[in-house]
C-alpha cells in the first residue's frame, strides 16, 4: 500500500518550517525597555470601566467619581508592532499557544495511542491549567470533576431528559465552584477561564454514559488519558519564556503547523498498538493510521456515510436490493412521541431498541420478554417502561449517535438466534462480522455475547471474537479481552472448528450490500435467524482491526494481495 502524492504534503512541510525560520533570522530584534505607548485605565471605585491604548498620550480630565491610571506600554508589550494591552495579552496567549497545545494532542494520539473524552478537549484543558497558579487550584478541578461523577449518578436516578438533566448538571458544577469559592476566601486560587466549566460538564456526562457501556475500568483509562495530556499540553504552555517567544515571533507558529502536516500522513503504527498486535508481524499488522489512510480516506467516499451511519436508511436500501434485515416495527424521531410509548409497546413481547445512528452497540436495549408491566432484559433484568422511556430520550438528544447529534429510535424486530450459533452463544445473539477491501472479502469473525458484555457481541464491551476461515467458513482462533481462548468462558463450549451454517450466502450478502453502499473499506454485521436465516443488521464505514488478532492475521497483506489482483 503506498500514500498518494506524498512529497506535496513534505513539500508543504519542508517550506512552512524554512520561512519560519528564516523569518524568525531575519527579523530585525525588538528594542530593549522602550515606551511603545501607553495604556489609559478609568475606573469607578475598584472596577475599570475603560481600558485603552494610546500612542501619543491624550488631555485627560478626571470626573469627580472617577479616577484614572497610566501606565507606559513597553516593547516586550507588543504584537506585530501594535502595542499589546494587559487585557488582550491573555487571550493572543491563549491563541499562540493553541497550535503547539494541538500538535501535542496529535503526537500523543497518533504516535502514542492515547484516548481521551473529545479530540481537542485535553488542549483546552490543559491551556486552563495554564492559568492555576497553586496545588490548591489542582485541587480544586479535580473536586469538580468528582463531585460532578456524584451528581450525575444521583440525577440518573430522577430520570430526566438529557438536556434538562445536562443543564442541572452545569448548575451544580457552578454551585460547587461558588462554595469553594467562599470556603477558599477568593478567587486566586480558582483562576480558572470559565469555558472549561461547558467542558468538565461535558466530560462528566461522556463519563457516565461510557461507564454504563463500556465498563469502569476502560472508563476511568480514558479519564487517565485524557487528564495526563491535559498536564503535559499545561507543561508546555508554562515553560519558561514559551509564551512570550511566541508573542515576539509569531511566524514560528509554522513550525507546529508543519509537524501536524507530517502526522497527518504517518501510517505506521501507534505505540500501544505495538504491544496490542505483538503476535502479528509488525510489517504485516494494519494499524488505526493506516486504517485511516488506506482503508478510509482511500476508499470510503465521505458522501456515503450517512447511508451506513443510519440504520434506517440502510434498512430502506437492502430492501431495494433485495437483502433480508430485522423487520422495523416503529420509528420514533419526537420527544412528543415518548408519551405514546407505552401503547405503542403492548402488543411487543420481543423487541430491540436502538439508535439509529449509533455504533459499537451503545444504547441498545434487548427486551426478551414481558412480567406483567415490566420489561425483562437479555442480561435477565426487568425493567420499567420509564427505563424504556429515558434511554428513548437519551437516543433521541443524540447521547449515543456519531458525532453527537440528534437522532431517531429505532424499535426492530428481534432475532431468534440460529440453534447452532444459540449453542455457542449460550446468553444474547451472535453475528458474524466480514471485512471487505475493494468490494472482496478480506477477512471475517464470529463474535458472540457473554454474562460480562451484558448479552451484546461487542468485542470492546467484553464479547468474544471467533475466526472464520473465509474459505471453508470454519471457526478457529478466539479472543476474549486480550487473551487468546478455547472455549467460551460462561458455556464451556469448545469455539474452533464450527461451521457457520449458509456461510457462502452471507459472504455474497455481504458482497452486495458492500457495492450498493459504494464503500471498498466496509464491515459488514450479519445475524443468522433460525426463522429468516441470513439477515443484515448493520454497515460500518470505520471497522474495528481487532478481527486481525482473533484470526491471527494481518490485514496488510491480505489488502496487497486483492490490490495485486485488481491491478493485474
Amino acid at each position: 500500500m503506498r500514500q498518494r502524492r506524498p512529497w506535496l504534503v513534505i513539500t508543504l512541510a519542508l517550506t512552512l518550517i524554512a520561512f519560519s525560520c528564516a523569518i524568525y533570522v531575519l527579523r530585525p530584534p525588538l528594542a530593549e525597555s522602550s515606551s511603545t505607548g501607553f495604556e489609559v485605565t478609568i475606573w469607578r471605585g475598584d472596577q475599570p470601566i475603560s481600558r485603552k491604548v494610546y500612542s501619543i498620550l491624550p488631555a485627560l480630565i478626571p470626573l469627580d467619581d472617577h479616577r484614572i491610571t497610566i501606565e507606559p506600554m513597553r516593547s516586550d508589550n507588543q504584537f506585530l508592532g501594535r502595542p499589546l494591552s494587559s487585557a488582550d495579552r491573555p487571550l493572543v496567549e491563549f491563541l499562540l499557544l493553541l497550535p503547539p497545545a494541538t500538535l501535542l494532542i496529535c503526537l500523543l494520539r497518533n504516535l502514542v495511542g492515547m484516548a481521551s473524552f473529545g479530540t481537542f478537549a485535553p488542549a483546552l484543558l490543559g491551556l486552563a491549567f495554564r492559568d492555576v497558579h497553586s496545588l490548591v487550584g489542582v485541587f480544586v478541578m479535580l473536586t469538580i470533576i468528582t463531585a460532578g461523577w456524584w451528581l450525575r449518578r444521583g440525577l440518573n436516578e430522577l430520570h430526566l431528559l438529557q438536556v434538562p438533566r445536562t443543564a442541572l448538571l452545569l448548575s451544580g458544577v457552578v454551585v460547587l465552584l461558588l462554595t469553594l469559592i467562599t470556603v477558599l476566601g477568593g478567587t486566586g486560587p480558582l483562576a480558572i477561564s470559565l469555558f472549561p466549566l461547558v467542558i468538565l460538564t461535558g466530560m462528566i456526562e461522556r463519563f457516565w454514559a461510557m461507564e454504563e457501556e463500556d465498563g469502569t475500568g476502560n472508563t476511568f483509562t480514558v479519564l487517565g488519558c485524557t487528564l495526563l495530556m491535559a498536564g503535559l499540553v499545561c507543561l508546555l504552555a508554562r515553560l519558561p519564556g514559551f509564551a512570550a517567544l511566541l508573542i515576539d515571533h509569531p511566524e514560528l507558529l509554522g513550525l507546529p503547523i508543519a509537524g501536524q502536516l507530517l502526522l497527518g500522513r504517518y501510517t505506521g503504527l501507534r505505540w500501544l498498538e505495538r504491544r496490542r498486535f505483538a503476535a502479528i508481524p509488525r510489517a504485516r499488522v494494519l494499524g488505526i493510521n493506516a486504517r485511516n489512510a488506506f482503508g478510509i480516506l482511500d476508499r470510503n467516499p465521505r458522501g456515503r456515510f450517512p447511508i451506513v451511519d443510519d440504520k434506517v436508511l440502510m434498512m430502506d436500501l437492502c430492501r431495494r436490493i433485495g437483502v433480508p434485515c430485522p423487520a422495523m416495527l416503529g420509528l420514533l424521531s419526537r420527544h412528543a412521541q415518548l408519551a405514546k410509548l407505552e401503547q405503542q409497546l403492548a402488543p411487543l413481547n420481543e423487541f430491540v431498541l436502538k439508535p439509529a445512528r449509533g455504533s459499537g452497540g451503545r444504547g441498545i436495549m434487548v427486551i426478551i420478554g414481558r412480567e406483567n408491566s415490566l420489561f425483562r432484559l437479555a442480561n435477565g433484568q426487568a425493567v420499567a417502561i420509564d427505563v424504556l422511556r429515558e434511554r428513548a430520550a437519551e437516543i433521541l438528544a443524540g447521547q449515543f449517535s456519531l458525532g453527537g447529534q440528534p437522532d431517531r429510535v429505532l424499535i426492530q424486530e428481534r432475532v431468534r438466534p440460529h440453534p447452532a450459533l444459540r449453542m455457542l452463544a449460550g446468553h444474547g445473539v451472535a453475528d458474524v462480522r466480514i471485512v471487505l477491501y475493494r468490494f472482496e472479502p478480506a477477512m471475517a469473525m464470529l463474535r458472540l455475547p457473554t454474562l460480562a458484555s451484558g448479552g451484546r457481541a461487542n468485542l470492546h464491551q467484553g464479547g468474544i471474537g471467533v475466526g472464520i476461515d473465509l474459505t471453508t467458513g470454519r471457526t478457529t482462533s478466539a479472543l476474549a479481552g486480550r487473551d487468546i481462548i478455547d472455549r467460551h468462558p460462561d458455556t464451556g463450549m469448545p469455539l474452533a472448528d464450527h461451521v457457520v451454517p449458509e456461510w457462502q450466502t452471507m459472504l455474497e450478502m455481504a458482497t452486495k450490500v458492500a457495492r450498493a453502499v459504494g464503500l471498498g473499506y466496509v464491515g459488514i454485521d450479519i445475524v443468522l435467524d433460525e426463522r429468516y436465516g441470513p439477515l443484515l443488521l448493520e454497515a460500518n464505514a470505520r471497522p474495528g482491526l481487532a478481527i486481525q488478532i482473533v484470526n491471527q492475521q494481518g490485514l496488510v497483506e491480505v489488502m496487497d494481495r486483492i490490490n495485486g489482483v485488481r491491478e493485474a
